[in-house]
């Protein structure tokens, strides 16, 4: 190393500070303090790659669907989604179990293991998130900005619309492809 004055030192640091270490956690090898804007962003990173991720699983699972019911009960569904929380949704698929047409129009649509009006009555969105919540750098992030999705009502409702709503949306616009 140049000390300057043309002299130089050789061999200035000890075996400690040459030696390779390995961070004990994920943690401790970014630092035990994040500023709160890095939290802020890793948080809306974490959310939006999990609703991007359930759009993805919304679409594959609406391809597996045959014998789309009307575009018009369709239609209804998006709307009863769009203005009723999980709570009402399910009340609101309840109703439509009483009415014959719509009953028989949503047993009719299936797909290898289930009518749609039995993968309406689950909670399929939660089962996704947790799903992808198992993944190594979306836990690690999660644990790092503090962040459980599934103790999150707000970011599982939201969950649930963006994935009924691709659901309901790509059945409609599929509905109407095949009515052509």
């Amino acid at each position: 190393m140049n000390e300057g004055f043309g002299q130089v030192s050789v061999g200035i640091h000890d075996s400690n500070a040459l030696t390779k270490r390995e961070a004990s956690s994920a943690e401790e090898s970014i630092g035990t303090s994040m500023p709160a804007i890095t939290k802020m962003v890793a948080h809306g990173a974490v959310r939006d790659y999990i609703r991007t991720k359930i759009a993805k699983q919304a679409l594959q699972d609406q391809k597996e669907f045959n014998h789309l019911p009307s575009k018009s009960l369709i239609s209804r569904l998006e709307m009863a989604l769009t203005t009723r929380n999980r709570g009402e949704f399910d009340g609101y698929i309840e109703q439509l179990k009483l009415r014959k047409p719509a009953r028989d129009s949503l047993t009719r649509c299936h797909n290898d293991e289930k009518t749609l009006l039995e993968f309406l009555a689950i909670k399929v969105e939660e089962a996704v998130v947790n799903e992808h919540y198992k993944d190594a750098n979306v836990r690690t992030t999660c644990d790092l900005i503090g962040f459980v999705p599934m103790s999150d009502p707000a970011f599982l409702q939201e969950v649930f619309r963006v994935y009924w709503e691709t659901i309901l949306t790509a059945m409609r616009r599929r509905k109407g492809k095949e009515d052509e």
